[in-house]
């Protein structure tokens, strides 16, 4: 499990950015000079904790935007066949040649249904929006999956509501 964030997608197919919908992203230069071009990266713009997708957005549609604050934030590496962790190896080899915008989302084995409210618990207290469960040993798949589901607290008239959905 991992921290879900509320940013952009983002995916790096070796030359440049590409969201969700395989539209270009407009960035700097610098942001993606020191990202491999011979790996695909699926990722996260996200500018931390407490922030939004209307944050990363304002930033990406500016006319004189900004990037400092934002980073890329890696959940894995399509073009690497096998698993998910053979997957975040890669990256793992990989991290010490990107610059410090670029992270690697870290995973936490989930030990059951107890740890998985107290991660949860613990992103929300930080401002975090949820968690990401991914399947062990899974394939890299696009579009919806069934590997891969988000859990979010949705604050409801008098009680919080837990929402689990597939995520693609």
């Amino acid at each position: 499990m991992s921290e879900k964030m509320d940013g952009i997608r983002a995916y790096w197919d070796g030359s440049q950015l590409l969201s969700r919908q395989g539209n270009i992203i407009q960035c700097p230069q610098w942001f993606t000079s020191r990202l491999p071009t011979d790996q695909t990266l699926d990722g996260e713009l996200w500018m931390g904790p407490g922030t939004t997708v209307q944050d990363v957005m304002k930033v990406l549609y500016s006319k004189r935007s900004d990037w400092s604050g934002i980073g890329y934030y890696l959940f894995d590496c399509p073009s690497s066949s096998g698993t998910y962790e053979e997957r975040m190896s890669i990256l793992e080899l990989l991290k010490s040649v990107f610059p410090t915008h670029i992270n690697i989302v870290k995973s936490t084995q989930c030990t059951g249904i107890p740890h998985l409210y107290e991660y949860l618990a613990s992103i929300i207290r930080n401002k975090g929006e949820g968690v990401m469960i991914r399947e062990p040993l899974s394939a890299y798949e696009t579009g919806l999956t069934s590997s891969l589901l988000k859990v979010k607290v949705i604050q409801g008239n008098q009680e919080l509501i837990f929402k689990a959905t597939r995520r693609h």
